[in-house]
């Protein structure tokens, strides 16, 4: 049953108003009344009328009188020249969304001939002639009686507790009206009407306060930028680099080159440039550039804890300087397991204690988010003295003419394009590690006394035949000969992965919040 009551009101005896009370419907009745012929009149309701049920509290409030010209006019002139009737619902309790009709009863005894005539507007701009509405059922529970037709003029959302919505009713004959329905009558009801069963679509699930929605989260390049100090002076790639106790203070941002893009590389001791990744803790390299973040492990590969070691190659004899080059470049052949690289294993390979087979074991999960890019084994500008072949790392980084000339770019030799590699000796000295000079106090030292391999060739003594690669030393120096450096001896493993630079991430960088992954 629908309701319980209807109480009938009468106002200044001019108006009635019918209040529908109920748990589920509400109703609000005005009476319109008008008579085509030379005069007008107005009804008015005074107050607020306020409907209370367990959930709708929908109060209902008219500000002024409805007023109906008895004679045909434009929407334009009807706008101008008609007071609107202004009317408020409103929803003061109700917590979940109500909607809401604006139904218009033509009462039966209204003319048919008046009837195609009047038009009408709720917001004082658009003008709707009422018989180009289809007319519709009223609701059950609302009686229907002595009413010829009913048109919904409306239809609304109430969406949470404190929300309204004002309308301004124009009424009025269409200017088209001839003399021949003079004396014709229209009489009319308007209901408002709100029920729990109303099918009113899209009706929000509002908050009773709106939810601002989150800002995006920063991207981790543009969280380095912004935050990061950027490094003053020019270095010198002789001196290592820290805050205190080094050769030099160039500590910082720095803005340098490579393939023809620029980048921006750490130097020296710095605080913010940690990453937790996959369950590892990272040190930011540089903004590539690409806009990625080139970054190492902040350790060495290990295995049940203790620290991994392993050969780049099994063999280190070769007869001839050409040969030494397709010697010194490791990893060359894939295809052919026997001339894997032991310290890099195969593109396949699930044994966590090489390269590749500690990235396919720990990181493939997050490839999302780690770029392809290219590793440089650089056996470029080979030189000959005497029984010696120097490659282009050894001459760089002041080895051989003391040029002391770091470069990112790789200027020759073999490029590997993949997701993980090692890092080159031209990046480390970049970084504030310096050639045979120990640092201690910059972020690449890792306090653990275990020399690990860079993967830059240095030379090839054709009197041994032996190849010789780079590493750095429990000391932090980096140095082209320590029992040989030869590529058949061992060295521990400090993978290196490019991320996208555009990965949105939480953190300040710190050790103690470390850069991550935004959730």
């Amino acid at each position: 049953m629908y309701y319980s009551e209807i109480v009938v009101i009468k106002l200044n005896n001019k108006k009635y108003v019918a209040l529908l009370i109920s748990s589920i419907v509400i109703v609000v009745v005005a009476t319109i009344s008008i008579t085509y012929a030379y005069l007008s009149f107005s009804d008015t309701q005074e107050g607020t009328n306020t409907l209370s049920t367990s959930c709708y509290n929908i109060s209902f409030t008219d500000q002024n009188s409805i007023n109906i010209t008895s004679y045909p006019m434009s929407s334009a002139s009807a706008f101008r020249n008609i007071t609107p009737y202004t009317f408020t619902i409103s929803n003061n309790d109700c917590e979940i969304g109500s909607g809401y009709q604006i139904i218009l009863n033509v009462l039966s005894s209204s003319s048919d001939k008046l009837l195609p005539y009047i038009n009408f507007s709720l917001d004082g701009e658009t003008s709707t002639r009422l018989t180009s509405l289809t007319a519709t059922t009223l609701p059950a529970g609302v009686s229907s009686s002595n009413v010829k037709a009913s048109y919904v003029i409306e239809t609304g959302i109430l969406p949470n507790i404190d929300s309204s919505k004002t309308y301004n009713l124009h009424l009025w004959i269409d200017e088209s009206a001839g003399k021949d329905i003079m004396g014709e009558p229209f009489q009319a009801e308007i209901i408002v009407y709100s029920s729990m069963d109303l099918d009113i679509p899209d009706i929000p699930d509002t908050p009773d306060e709106p939810v601002e929605p989150e800002p995006p989260k920063p991207t981790i390049k543009d969280e380095i930028l912004a935050n990061s100090t950027r490094g003053s002076g020019t270095p010198t790639f002789n001196k290592t680099s820290c805050s205190s106790g080094c050769g030099e203070k160039t500590v910082g941002l720095y803005e340098g080159t490579r393939n023809n893009g620029t980048v921006y590389y750490f130097r020296g001791d710095i605080a913010n440039n940690y990453v937790n990744f996959g369950g590892f803790t990272w040190r930011i390299l540089m903004i590539d550039e690409n806009g990625n973040i080139r970054m190492i492990l902040d350790d060495l590969i290990r295995n049940n804890g203790n620290i991994v070691t392993k050969q780049f190659k099994t063999t280190n004899s070769s007869s001839s300087s050409s040969a030494s080059i397709t010697l010194v470049s490791y990893i060359n052949d894939v295809n052919d397991s026997s001339q894997n690289s032991p310290l890099y294993g195969s593109i396949s390979s699930t044994d966590p204690t090489n390269l590749r087979g500690w990235y396919n074991t720990y990181l493939t999960d997050y490839e999302e988010y780690i770029e392809t890019s290219s590793f440089c084994i650089d056996t470029s500008g080979a030189s000959y003295s005497s029984s010696v072949y120097y490659y282009g790392p050894y001459r760089r980084i002041g080895a051989d003419t003391r040029i002391y000339n770091p470069s990112f770019d790789c200027t020759g030799g073999t490029i590997i394009d993949e997701k993980v590699g090692l890092l080159s000796s031209d990046e480390y000295v970049f970084a504030g590690g310096a050639f045979r000079a120990a640092n201690t106090s910059f972020f690449l030292y890792t306090g653990d006394n275990t020399r690990w391999w860079t993967l830059s060739p240095a030379y090839y003594d054709s009197s041994q035949r032996k190849s010789s690669s780079f590493a750095v030393l429990a000391d932090g120096s980096i140095t082209d000969y320590i029992d040989g450096n030869t590529i058949t001896n061992t060295g521990g493993i400090r993978p290196v992965i490019t991320i996208s630079g555009d990965t949105p991430i939480e953190g300040d960088g710190s050790s103690s919040a470390p850069y991550q992954i935004a959730t």
